[in-house]
């Protein structure tokens, strides 16, 4: 099966692979907007790699996406913003889901 998470990432959680307790640190932000074919694929092949930090910024999708995310066990937010719906609304919502503590970000 061809693997969902990028290249890019992979390349990226190798290098950090071998760092122990990483998987506690790390936390996923996923934009979503009616992702129901991909959500859970996505979702399972994270946790396939260790990491059980997800959350799901999702753009009020119509679909079905937010509830499919939580049954895989992801913590799902919706998108805040006028209408609730583009790029600059979900940074806006991811920032607010992170704050406090060190970040740092990795955009796929």
């Amino acid at each position: 099966m061809e693997s969902i998470i990028s290249t890019k990432t992979y390349k990226f959680l190798s290098k950090v692979d071998n760092v122990m307790g990483l998987e506690e640190v790390v936390t996923f932000l996923i934009p979503t907007l009616n992702e129901r074919d991909g959500i859970g694929l996505v979702i399972d092949e994270i946790k396939s790699l260790g990491f059980n930090k997800i959350i799901v910024v999702d753009g009020n999708s119509t679909d079905g996406t937010a509830e499919i995310a939580k049954e895989r066990g992801a913590k799902v937010i919706y998108q805040q913003g006028k209408g609730s719906f583009g790029r600059n609304d979900q940074i806006k919502t991811r920032k607010y889901a992170l704050r406090g503590g060190n970040r740092r970000r990795l955009h796929l």
